[in-house]
């Protein structure tokens, strides 16, 4: 997996490095391609919400799985994961955690939704965040 990363909101007290690093060697062997990850504030995440799931409030983290075509996408990018870094700084002061560690939560959930995975039902919901944990556990080890 390659990582590209922009910043649409501020992120100057996250580690993007140590960001970049924890997801690529999460899912080098399992997402064979390019993911966009977008880091953005709760107006836009808000808004991508609004417009593509029609759900009017802001969220975590949304998915955008891209077709897989080459011909579509000579880059072989697989998906885009937006993440609301202002729900993670919240999140992460309530849970009295590192930020870096709510925002690679969020992304691994939201590179988990690139995989097929599903949390629409309980007992998906449970195997998903399951399997988040155990990512970010690992990263955290």
């Amino acid at each position: 997996m390659q990582l590209e990363i922009s910043r649409k909101a501020d992120c100057t007290d996250l580690d993007l490095t140590r960001l970049s690093a924890a997801l690529e060697m999460a899912f080098a062997d399992r997402l064979d391609g390019t993911v966009s990850l977008a880091l953005v504030d709760d107006q836009n995440i808000h808004q991508l919400n609004r417009e593509y799931l029609n759900h009017d409030f802001p969220t975590d983290v949304i998915s955008f799985p891209l077709e897989d075509d080459d011909q579509l996408d000579p880059e072989n990018v697989i998906g885009e994961v937006v993440v609301s870094i202002e729900k993670a700084r919240a999140e992460a002061i309530a849970r009295s955690i590192p930020l870096i560690e709510e925002t690679l939560r969020y992304c691994v959930h939201g590179c988990l939704h690139l995989l097929g995975y599903d949390d629409q039902s309980e007992d998906d919901a449970e195997k998903m965040k399951n399997e988040q944990e155990r990512i970010v556990a690992l990263a955290f080890s």
